[in-house]
């Protein structure tokens, strides 16, 4: 869209009435979507570039860029798949237990893919081997995206608990009940150290684990949809209604700290 809202371009495979998931943004412009088929790469114009296949199945998840451009995407038959920045297949990878369904990507500051999805958290290698799995058993599932905090630790909310797991092998931390838990709750994290998670409301935790507040609103919002500014305003949507809150911070200067990485949503590690 343009600077005034109109529409520039739109983009539709032909024959294909999937839901598209991302997009993301490369450095250069490029505009990449996980869509149908597979991963399509386009210019700035809207002109297909090229389209990313493999045999694994449809995209489940928006994609992400690594910082040497490669574009990470997560499959319903639950591989994931690394393309390089034109379009070939690098590697697929089938995490040890199986999962599959819609999921959630995020990457560390080591070359680390993050996957959650349903009842589990996956940390992949970024030469395509497994790491840790975190979640199963008596978990109830994951919610929604991880995020990453300086330290490279991983937030994530299992069920009606946020997590912080160690990225060497995932164990956990610390964790925090949850109160206002609502669908696909996202970490944001803070330049302060603090932790917001937006569902019926937004509850903030502290550096430590502490609680520090709650706001309360008795709407539902999807946790993805929040979006830590610079100017330290945490705005939500959802349900037709969206409102903002000032917090203590701006985001944390870490490798991943919210949904697709920025309130920009480019998807892309700096």
């Amino acid at each position: 869209m343009g600077a005034d809202g109109s529409v520039r371009w739109s983009f539709h495979p032909a024959d294909y009435g999937s839901y598209p998931y991302g997009p993301a943004f490369g450095a250069d412009g490029t505009v990449y979507i996980a869509f149908g088929p597979g991963l399509y790469a386009l210019n700035d114009s809207g002109r297909q570039l090229w389209l990313g296949q493999s045999d694994a199945g449809e995209p489940s998840a928006a994609p992400v860029i690594g910082p040497d451009g490669t574009i990470y995407v997560w499959t319903v038959q639950g591989r994931l798949l690394a393309f390089s920045g034109s379009g070939s297949l690098r590697w697929s990878y089938l995490p040890q237990r199986y999962v599959s369904g819609n999921g959630w990507l995020a990457l560390g500051p080591d070359s680390t893919v993050y996957v959650a999805c349903e009842q589990m958290l996956s940390a992949v290698n970024g030469d395509g081997t497994g790491r840790w799995q975190f979640g199963g058993g008596e978990y109830w599932g994951i919610s929604g995206p991880p995020a990453i905090a300086t330290d490279g630790s991983v937030y994530v909310q299992l069920g009606e608990s946020l997590y912080v797991l160690a990225p060497e092998d995932g164990h956990v931390l610390r964790s925090n009940p949850m109160h206002l838990t609502c669908s696909q709750p996202a970490p944001a994290l803070a330049a302060d150290g603090s932790c917001y998670v937006s569902g019926y409301g937004v509850e903030a935790i502290g550096p430590a684990g502490e609680a520090l507040w709650q706001l309360d609103v008795d709407m539902p919002y999807y946790g993805w949809s929040q979006a830590l500014l610079a100017d330290s305003l945490l705005c939500v949507a959802g349900d037709g209604r969206a409102f903002a809150v000032k917090t203590g911070g701006g985001p944390a200067q870490s490798y991943w700290p919210m949904y697709q990485h920025d309130p920009q949503r480019t998807g892309r590690a700096r």
